[in-house]
């Protein structure tokens, strides 16, 4: 039997991303051990004494953490316009490096780290959680099945009502940033993990808050007899917020409310509770199709959630050396960010492009 290899992790970063997406999920996983975080508030290296860091060194900066620390893995949990001049140390050092998404500001600057990647032998991977979002899974099923036929409109929304702004909280504009890099990446990436590259995007983005950031989006990817919509806001004043919508030619899926997770990690439930990720029946989405000539509507629940976790499985298999086909890889933000380029190309020319 093949040893089982622990692999040790190094976090670099440590806001949001790091605490509630990533720490959880490696302190949970049988095959990474969280040895080291790069905080850039911390004075000196360190064991911190926090319960969440008990046990793990901490070091100010990247350069200390290359010069005395032991770990395998990086996993970059720092602002997207820092990623590739943090990752290119790292790959060349021998490291495997996880990125957080977006993976870069520009497909160019991916397309490069992957090639350093490839010349020193190391894994680059991308933290696309949302293709383990439950809600997403369920409508993959759905389409997989084919039980509303050929689908002719998908709808997928990420909105809020937030439509204040927080002293502080906008900052000058950096590479990478915006709602379409933000929130707009995930819902990219689970429709080109659906379907691949549209023909065409027509693309819309507003400013709504602050003219320092873009925060409402609307996307349009034309696909050969198939139109997506892709929408952001942050006003959108609704109780209960669509997530997607699905129209085929046997039938329609309406789902609402977005994935459980990321709630449950913030009231500090853990990937190993039964309960985590396990949505209650009152969000099943809604499924109507024709029976006998009329339209019956039923409530569908969740297919059985794989959770954030399986990122890091997929993660580990990969280091191995066994095959990870649902890890995303670089090659798929590659895609992805050029979509993202040619939406914003769309949004500055006012018309829509071609993407192949």
């Amino acid at each position: 039997m093949a040893v089982q290899q622990t692999y040790y992790v190094a976090v670099v970063g440590y806001g949001l991303s790091a605490k509630l997406f990533h720490i959880p999920f490696i302190r949970a996983h049988s095959r990474f051990k969280f040895e080291a975080l790069v905080d850039r508030r911390a004075t000196s290296p360190s064991s911190a004494t926090t319960p969440e860091l008990n046990g793990v060194n901490i070091f100010s900066s990247l350069s200390e953490l290359l010069e005395n620390g032991e770990f395998d893995v990086a996993v970059l949990c720092t602002p997207p316009w820092t990623h590739y001049e943090l990752a290119v140390p790292l790959i060349t050092s021998g490291k495997h490096v996880v990125l957080e998404k977006p993976a870069t500001p520009t497909a160019e600057e991916a397309k490069e780290l992957q090639r350093l990647a490839a010349k020193h032998q190391v894994r680059l991977a991308v933290y696309q959680n949302r293709r383990w979002d439950n809600d997403f899974l369920t409508v993959r099923e759905l389409i997989k099945q084919g039980t509303l036929g050929a689908i002719v409109e998908f709808e997928t929304h990420f909105d809020r009502f937030c439509p204040d702004v927080a002293p502080g909280s906008i900052a000058e504009s950096k590479p990478g940033t915006g709602i379409v890099y933000d929130l707009g990446v995930h819902l990219i990436d689970q429709v080109y993990c659906l379907w691949g590259m549209p023909d065409r995007v027509t693309a819309f983005v507003d400013h709504l808050r602050d003219p320092r950031t873009q925060d409402m989006c609307t996307l349009l990817l034309h696909f050969s007899k198939r139109l997506v919509t892709i929408k952001a806001t942050t006003h959108s004043a609704e109780q209960v917020q669509l997530r997607f919508w699905l129209r085929g030619d046997k039938g329609s899926f309406k789902k609402y409310h977005l994935d459980i997770q990321e709630p449950q990690l913030a009231e500090g439930k853990k990937p190993t509770d039964p309960e985590f990720g396990v949505e209650p029946e009152d969000r099943c989405g809604i499924l109507t199709l024709i029976e006998n000539g009329h339209l019956v509507a039923t409530h569908v629940p969740n297919v059985p959630p794989q959770t954030y976790s399986a990122f890091y499985d997929q993660l580990a298999q990969a280091l191995q050396g066994h095959d990870a086909p649902e890890l995303p890889t670089m090659e798929q933000a590659m895609e992805v960010l050029r979509l993202v380029e040619m939406c914003l190309k769309s949004v500055e020319a006012r018309r829509t492009m071609e993407c192949r």
